[in-house]
């Protein structure tokens, strides 16, 4: 039986539909709503993996502003309680698989531990890295995907298909409404996208950038050495931050915050784009441009992306950045490869038959091997 973990109402609804679906095709599914009022495992409080459920409470922790103490504790005391009700669950129900979405935040995180404990394969699913596309992978989300990160992959990859890539990106709506610069765009300048500073990515993924602040400061400091590089931000459209403090602080003669502009103008006009980890990089790529990476990214591959693990080997990459040349055929092969045999095709937010039948047949497909396994 596949057993689907649900804690919020975009997935449970998405999850439902699968649910159906593979039921249709005489699989056995199940949709399992999160919820305290259960009992608790209590034999399993022996081999509770506490040191992996206080690092899952660390980064919620470190999005609160205060009372970090106080909220640590009451998320440890809650954390606990759930994980031993997730592993009383699990007994009861005996899944062959269960699926979660993302599964790297704390909620979804402790469902996956208690998973396994009894090595049951959980498989994720999350986002797709390119347009109308969806990921659903058998070891993990972002960096920790199943992606080869051997460029030998890519240099000898041969499709199976003929695979169209998108030219088109699909636009984001800003949640709040963001300040507009009212400036032409530089003829030339490197794009540097904000993230969520909240968000997985930047929480788990980033070893050198604690913040957009902080990587606003590098870039700065950057631009003042260099009167050659124009910079041009834009703030994440999900994000709540409020960055007009930044704004005033930007010396103009460096750069400024291009909110009004699309992403994909912003990436087609630029030399170059800074990002930690964003799927802008992916972006970035299929608009043929050079990615540079600060953080862990699984599109963090030499010959694909640029590496910078410090601001000292940014600037140089900056400085040399005309004279850099990256094998377009081998990050084409990757796109390819992402597009063609990684992805499911089709978004979650509007699924199609087609895109149901090929996510039953992955999720179906991640199962059996585990099962041969």
């Amino acid at each position: 039986m596949i057993l689907f973990f649900v804690n919020n109402r975009a997935s449970e609804k998405y999850f439902s539909i699968l649910k159906e679906h593979l039921l249709s095709e005489k699989e056995s599914a199940e949709v399992f709503r999160d919820s305290l009022f259960r009992w608790p495992d209590l034999h399993a409080l022996r081999e509770m993996p506490l040191n992996l459920i206080k690092e899952k409470i660390n980064i919620e922790v470190a999005k609160a502003r205060r009372l970090k103490t106080i909220y640590f504790w009451l998320l440890f005391v809650k954390s606990c309680w759930l994980y031993l009700c997730d592993v009383r669950t699990i007994k009861q129900k005996s899944p062959s698989s269960v699926v979660v979405w993302n599964g790297l935040m704390l909620r979804r995180a402790l469902f996956v531990m208690a998973a396994q404990r009894f090595d049951i394969k959980t498989i994720f699913i999350e986002n797709g890295l390119l347009p109308e596309t969806t990921v659903v992978d058998g070891q993990g989300i972002n960096f920790k995907n199943s992606v080869p990160r051997s460029v030998s992959f890519y240099k000898e990859y041969q499709e199976k298909i003929p695979t169209e890539l998108p030219k088109k990106l699909v636009p984001r709506a800003a949640k709040t409404q963001k300040t507009v610069s009212g400036r032409p765009l530089p003829d030339r300048y490197v794009f540097v996208p904000f993230q969520v500073d909240t968000d997985s990515q930047i929480l788990l993924f980033s070893p050198w950038i604690t913040s957009m602040e902080h990587l606003f400061n590098v870039i700065m400091s950057i631009g003042r050495t260099d009167a050659n590089v124009k910079f041009v931000f834009k703030e994440h459209p999900s994000s709540p931050v409020d960055y007009r403090y930044l704004h005033s602080e930007i010396d103009p003669e460096v750069g400024f915050f291009a909110n009004e502009y699309s992403t994909q103008e912003l990436i087609e006009k630029s030399d170059a784009v800074i990002t930690i980890n964003s799927t802008v990089g992916i972006e970035s790529l299929l608009l043929n441009k050079k990615v540079i990476c600060l953080g862990d990214a699984f599109y963090n591959i030499e010959g694909i992306t640029l590496k910078a693990e410090s601001a000292s080997e940014l600037k140089h990459i900056i400085s040399s950045i005309d004279n850099i040349d990256l094998d377009r055929e081998i990050v084409c092969n990757f796109l390819r490869y992402l597009k063609g045999e990684y992805l499911v095709k089709g978004s979650w937010r509007s699924p199609s038959p087609e895109h149901l039948d090929h996510m039953m047949s992955r999720i179906l497909q991640i199962k059996r091997s585990t099962d041969v396994s």
